[in-house]
């Protein structure tokens, strides 16, 4: 982070948000877009980095199938997604 260079490390999104939420955390493709209310993604280039290819990729870059599809889904259920 001090130099703007990629970390040699490997991070688990599952532990990292576990961490942050201080509750249980649901693997994305065990998510039912039944079983919410809605679906908010946070901005910012950790987003962009796990939730896409854009960091590694740029404008060539796409949105992670599972990723995709829980969004399609939401939608097709009428949930809102912020």
């Amino acid at each position: 982070h001090l130099n703007g260079e990629e970390m040699n490390e490997k991070r688990n999104m599952l532990v990292e948000a576990s961490r942050i939420a201080r509750g249980n955390i649901s693997n994305i493709n065990e998510v039912n877009p039944a079983d919410i209310d809605g679906l908010i993604i946070p901005g910012g280039f950790g987003s962009a980095k796990n939730f896409t290819n854009w960091a590694f990729e740029g404008p060539e870059g796409t949105i992670l199938p599972e990723v995709k599809l829980l969004i399609v889904n939401m939608l097709n259920v009428g949930k809102p997604v912020a």
